[in-house]
């Protein structure tokens, strides 16, 4: 009787098996890897949201410094004073516009998710408002009658008013009682 060892079909079965082991070996090695490329990959993504986070968090503190600084304090009383919600279509003035632009930049900045819309909401939402309930008949007629009309000015101004107020205007009242009061008052 011829050792079983000797014939050919059992190495075959033996490297087979060896072949087998190995595969499945190689493959649990890959799993582990891709395991690991996923889970770093996660961390990089809930890393990239933080980093998003604390410099959307960073823009608006930094618009918040430029509202309240000296400069634009000023700009704002000497808007409230001259505001006149009973003829709102005077025309732009230089103060108006500045406000106007400020606030045309913050709405870029939501449009493009550069900044949270809470953020916007919570240290901006209440002058979104007053200021696009005073000047929006004048920027209407801005859009319409200046030497260059241009239907898009202000748009974003007026996109963050509807992201953020739901498009919402104040009363008259609350204009002229509230709103106007406190911010003719605002200068240094």
């Amino acid at each position: 009787m011829v050792p079983f060892w000797s014939d050919w079909s059992f190495w075959q079965t033996v490297l087979m098996a060896v072949q087998t082991v190995i595969l499945f070996l190689t493959a649990l090695v890959v799993w582990k890897q891709l395991g690991a490329q996923v889970k770093s990959v996660e961390a990089q993504a809930v890393s990239t949201g933080i980093q998003t986070k604390a410099m959307q968090a960073e823009t608006a503190m930094r618009l918040d410094d430029v509202w309240d600084s000296s400069e634009y304090r000023n700009k704002r009383a000497r808007v409230a004073k001259m505001a006149d919600p009973d003829q709102p279509d005077l025309g732009l003035t230089f103060e108006e516009m500045e406000i106007a632009d400020f606030f045309e930049a913050m709405g870029t900045y939501l449009e493009t998710q550069a900044i949270d819309e809470k953020y916007v909401d919570a240290l901006f939402g209440y002058y979104i408002q007053g200021y696009w309930t005073i000047l929006s008949a004048t920027i209407e007629k801005y859009r319409k009658d200046s030497d260059e009309p241009n239907p898009e000015a202000y748009t974003s101004f007026q996109r963050a008013n509807e992201v953020i107020n739901a498009g919402k205007l104040f009363s008259a009242n609350t204009v002229k009682n509230d709103f106007l009061r406190l911010e003719s008052v605002v200068a240094d």
